[in-house]
């Protein structure tokens, strides 16, 4: 009898705390859906705003640097969006242009900011990766990016795809 009451609780613990992950994790789904949306909504200047005020909270920025990075950080996004629209490329090529339109991103704002704001950021981004706040990927993204492999275009991109292997065969 005693057995029969342990495994009836036993079952029933198993069995809510089952329904509950499921439940829990139909909500992240639902809250990251909701995120996307939102951020598909927003235009590449209300994002790119949106990322430098972000950048002034942290460092402290100047007039003359949140213009620069205002300015870089629009570029940016109004590229992503139209390499993200791009129909002819595939899922890979969209993923590695991007990835290398954020280190040629990140280099243009570190270009603008000074010795102390860098040394702020990059306190800040280990912070952030101690707490595995960053996604994965960016984690691995840590080249910089030379402004001449930014590709403007899709047959461009196949260009730089073919450099970095060249690139990477000779190492």
């Amino acid at each position: 009898m005693n057995k029969v009451a342990i495994t009836a609780v036993l079952a029933a613990t198993l069995f809510s705390a089952n329904a509950f992950a499921q439940e829990s994790t139909g909500k992240k789904i639902d809250m990251e859906n909701n995120e996307m949306s939102e951020n598909a909504k927003k235009t590449p200047e209300e994002r790119a705003k949106e990322q430098t005020e972000k950048l002034d909270r942290l460092v402290k920025l100047d007039e003359s640097q949140k213009t620069a990075v205002l300015q870089t950080n629009t570029n940016y996004n109004m590229r992503l969006d139209a390499i993200r629209n791009n129909a002819s490329m595939t899922d890979e090529d969209k993923k590695s242009n991007a990835a290398l339109m954020e280190g040629m991103r990140k280099t243009d704002i570190r270009a603008t900011l000074n010795a102390d704001q860098l040394v702020i950021l990059d306190a800040s981004k280990q912070n952030a990766k101690g707490h595995g706040e960053m996604k994965e990927n960016q984690k691995e993204v840590k080249h910089e990016v030379e402004p001449a492999e930014l590709p403007s275009s899709p047959s461009e991109t196949t260009k730089v795809k073919e450099k970095k292997v060249k690139k990477n065969k000779k190492k």
